[in-house]
C-alpha cells in the first residue's frame, strides 16, 4: 500500500512531477510578460 502512495498521480517519478511544475511555471511567467507588453 505504502508503495502506490509514494507514487506521484501523473508521471513514474516525482524528479518528472517537479520538472513539469516548473515548466509550467515558466512558461505562465512568459505568457504574462508576453500579455503585459503586448497590452501597454
Amino acid at each position: 500500500m505504502s508503495n502506490n502512495s509514494d507514487r506521484p498521480p501523473f508521471f513514474k517519478s516525482w524528479k518528472s512531477m517537479y520538472i513539469a511544475v516548473m515548466v509550467v511555471f515558466i512558461l505562465l511567467v512568459l505568457f504574462f510578460h508576453l500579455f503585459t507588453q503586448y497590452f501597454s
